[in-house]
């Protein structure tokens, strides 16, 4: 997520037309990640994954919400991810954790890619 805030401004962007059943032809934006670095085009594939797109006005809470964040002024749920996720990976039970907890199963992903 730091990378996204610290650097989408700088991707460049395409816009694609997608059909849609209710809409028709619409304009879809999209990151155009033939013209970023390795890591700048795994950092758009995480965000393009959880629903995050260019100029999208609710971007802070699909990412808050991929971090287990229901609301923006309680951060006690990611703090809880985090501890379960540190000590279920000093256990070893991270496999089980991450089959069975979808938050959970969401920032193991990122911090797995992120390494």
């Amino acid at each position: 997520m730091a990378n996204y805030w610290k650097h989408h401004d700088e991707w460049p962007e395409r816009v694609d037309q997608a059909r849609s059943i209710e809409f028709g032809e619409t304009p879809v934006p999209h990151w155009d990640t033939s013209k970023v670095n390795k890591g700048e085009q795994k950092t758009i594939e995480l965000v393009t994954a959880i629903g995050m797109w260019p100029n999208r006005s609710i971007n802070m809470q699909v990412a808050a919400d991929a971090l287990g964040i229901a609301e923006l002024w309680d951060l006690s749920p990611l703090r809880k991810n985090l501890d379960d996720w540190a000590r279920c990976l000093l256990t070893g039970h991270w496999r089980k954790q991450a089959a069975e907890t979808r938050h959970f199963r969401g920032l193991f992903h990122f911090f797995c890619q992120a390494l």
